[in-house]
């Protein structure tokens, strides 16, 4: 019997690339346009992750000027002017990603993308960094009606993929990532190294990571399992 399709379901900021740096001189930019101070990159990283517009909201509100509802789609849609214009200055791709990638590749796992950044900005840079080939399909934060941690956007990238739940590993940095895959009963493995609010160690993930190099053995381990539970001690 031949084996079932297999996915490797990555985020994209704070797990298969770095890319605060570009975020932060793209909301300066717009901070600077309202008249308002710059913010340092260590206050913007741990507001990336729940999108454009969270993110547009948590720079104003850290600047002491929090945007008014009737200003907000104008401003996120400014700022991703300004970020789309430039948007791999600094970023790069976390060290071991693509070996990783190339890796579990020729153990048979095909590569999707669940991020809630824009669709149209999410290919320009995977094309830029060279990681366009590696990913079959890429679901962005507008390419559903939900963002994450709705399950809905990982589970329009599973069926594009004609790829089976428990046939899938999520990859991810933070909260959002494992109530995603936990809401669409797929197991998740959290970065060490990301963006996350929280401690990793405590959000649920079945395993967890401190370098890429490390996923295949962890992924091949995680699928060895029957259950979905979080582990107690996490693999990793």
């Amino acid at each position: 019997m031949s084996q079932p399709p297999r996915a490797i379901i990555w985020d994209l900021d704070g797990t298969l690339i770095d890319s605060v740096a570009d975020l932060t001189t793209a909301l300066n930019r717009l901070l600077v346009e309202w008249g308002l101070d710059k913010l340092p990159a260590a206050v913007v990283r741990p507001m990336i992750g729940d999108g454009a517009v969270r993110l547009v909201e948590r720079a104003f509100a850290a600047s002491g000027a929090p945007l008014a509802s009737a200003s907000l789609e104008a401003t996120v849609l400014r700022f991703l002017e300004l970020y789309g214009e430039r948007p791999v200055d600094e970023t790069r791709v976390f060290e071991g990603a693509m070996a990783a990638m190339d890796q579990l590749t020729r153990a048979g796992w095909a590569h999707g993308l669940c991020t809630n950044k824009p669709h149209a900005i999410t290919t320009d840079i995977l094309a830029r960094l060279g990681l366009d080939d590696r990913i079959s399909v890429v679901v962005g934060g507008d390419s559903t009606p939900q963002t994450k941690p709705h399950p809905a956007p990982l589970l329009s990238c599973l069926r594009q993929m004609g790829v089976a739940c428990i046939d899938a590993v999520m990859i991810g940095d933070s909260a959002i990532d494992v109530l995603t895959a936990r809401a669409a009963g797929v197991r998740v493995i959290i970065v060490t190294f990301g963006y996350s609010r929280q401690p990793v160690h405590g959000l649920g993930a079945h395993a967890i990571v401190e370098r890429l190099d490390e996923l295949p053995a962890v992924v091949a381990e995680l699928q060895s399992l029957s259950r979905l539970e979080p582990a107690t001690a996490p693999i990793g």
